[in-house]
């Protein structure tokens, strides 16, 4: 028979009989850690979750409970700069998904430390905390040829099309797509459209849709005039972003294409950078907070620069690269050449 026994002050734990002085201490210990623990993440999350979207608050929440069973049996707000320094330090993960974690833990230190009432803490352990620099990557479109074969293949499967359209034509990305209400659509008096979507941080930004992409919408938008213009066909829900990204690159490996949804967005940005140089146009199109991010599109968009070595390539070899002899590779033994020669004489 277990009985109650204060953890703390007004709090009850279950101490199961048989148990040692010693041992009983211990679960007492961990069950106010823990119960700490997760009253100054829920003060947080609370403070927060009118600024974020759910999903930064759930991740943010992972991350926390993350630290805090590294950091155990030091509660939360204890925990020391080396500490902090030492998690930092042990994180096998790429340069984003640490950068990930410091900014959840400058977060919630610099609200103990600052905006926490009453406040938590005077200092800030996680002041020495450095971001890895992140290797830039140049964007990976998918191919043109196998875009225009999944909008082929995707003609029976109405939502399936929508979403390439956006994510092909608009460079929506897979969280605008799922969070697209049908209030967010505005139709426009030549056919076109203009999409006012919310973005990564809950940031608003308005992209134009092609006539041809309406035609697509607007039978969803007839459907469903209010609320998301995707729902889930079981319960009417929205689909998560996690969820379309699964779904699109579970119908791009059906049909053989290798590819994520992202490289969609991928797409669309070098196709929009072919047709259109202005980076900041475009950065503000794609929802880049930085048009550095930007740049990237004209490294894999060559065409221009195609047009310019082709003019210098026949400027220099013009009259002498079509009278460049042409030989059979020779092995190790010039067999080949001699053979050639040979047949030279013949003839």
């Amino acid at each position: 028979m277990s009985a109650p026994t204060l953890a703390r002050p007004g709090t009850l734990c279950l101490v199961p009989d048989g148990l040692t002085a010693r041992d009983a201490e211990v679960l007492l210990q961990d069950e106010a850690v823990r119960r700490e623990n997760e009253e100054i993440l829920r003060r947080y999350l609370s403070a927060v979750r009118l600024r974020w979207r759910p999903n930064t608050v759930r991740v943010r929440e992972i991350q926390l409970g993350r630290f805090a069973r590294w950091l155990y049996p030091t509660p939360l707000t204890e925990a020391s700069e080396d500490q902090v320094v030492d998690f930092h330090a042990q994180l096998d993960l790429s340069a984003e998904g640490v950068n990930g974690y410091v900014s959840a833990l400058r977060g919630f230190y610099g609200w103990l430390s600052v905006r926490a009432r009453p406040k938590v803490r005077s200092d800030d352990p996680t002041e020495l905390l450095e971001r890895p620099r992140v290797p830039r990557r140049a964007p990976r479109p998918v191919l043109a040829r196998d875009y225009q074969l999944a909008l082929a293949c995707a003609m029976s499967d109405p939502v399936m099309y929508a979403w390439l359209g956006l994510m092909g034509c608009s460079g929506l990305r897979c969280c605008e797509v799922a969070w697209l209400r049908s209030s967010d659509v505005e139709e426009r008096a030549d056919g076109t459209g203009l999409l006012h979507v919310t973005g990564k941080g809950g940031h608003v930004r308005t992209v134009p849709a092609g006539t041809d992409l309406m035609t697509v919408l607007r039978p969803f938008l007839e459907a469903r005039p209010t609320g998301h213009v995707f729902a889930r066909p079981l319960d009417g829900g929205p689909h998560t972003p996690d969820r379309v990204s699964q779904l699109v690159a579970k119908f791009l490996r059906g049909i053989g294409v290798q590819a994520t949804a992202h490289q969609l967005r991928h797409r669309f940005g070098t196709d929009y950078h072919e047709i259109d140089q202005d980076v900041f146009r475009q950065a503000e199109l794609m929802g880049h907070a930085s048009v550095e991010m930007t740049r990237r599109y004209s490294a894999v968009s060559a065409s221009a620069a195609s047009r310019y070595v082709e003019h210098l390539t026949r400027s220099q070899l013009a009259g002498t690269a079509g009278r460049v002899a042409v030989r059979k590779p020779a092995d190790r033994h010039g067999r080949a050449e001699r053979s050639g020669r040979r047949e030279g004489r013949s003839q």
